[in-house]
């Protein structure tokens, strides 16, 4: 499962549209403070990506891959990140923040080229 908060903290709505290789999830407004979510299943390669391009005003446009098998799958063979079963992301002005599933806080955070923080 994956799910997207918004957290921009600004009262702005985040508009998020998603998409992989095989699903097109659509275009999808999202009220300050609101989460969406969907379920997937990733594919037996271990190569699926689900790619966001988020929009909210001051002309702000980003995107992140929100899932990637490499960095957030519980059983690819080259997993090289935190894996997730549940996968629950806050957006802000700042990047995604995954939920750590160990602490139960948003510590696990990247830039909006999809490099980790540290």
């Amino acid at each position: 499962m994956m799910e997207i908060i918004n957290s921009l903290g600004d009262g702005s709505t985040l508009n998020l549209h998603c998409n992989s290789t095989d699903d097109d999830l659509g275009l999808k407004l999202l009220a300050p403070n609101r989460s969406w979510s969907f379920y997937f299943r990733p594919n037996i390669w271990g190569s699926t990506v689900f790619s966001y391009h988020f929009t909210w005003p001051q002309r702000q446009s980003k995107q992140f891959n929100i899932y990637d098998d490499v960095r957030d799958g519980v059983y690819g063979v080259r997993q090289e990140g935190i894996p997730c079963i549940y996968c629950f992301w806050d957006i802000s002005k700042d990047g995604p923040c995954r939920l750590n599933e160990i602490n139960n806080a948003f510590d696990i955070c990247y830039d909006w080229n999809n490099v980790r923080k540290q």
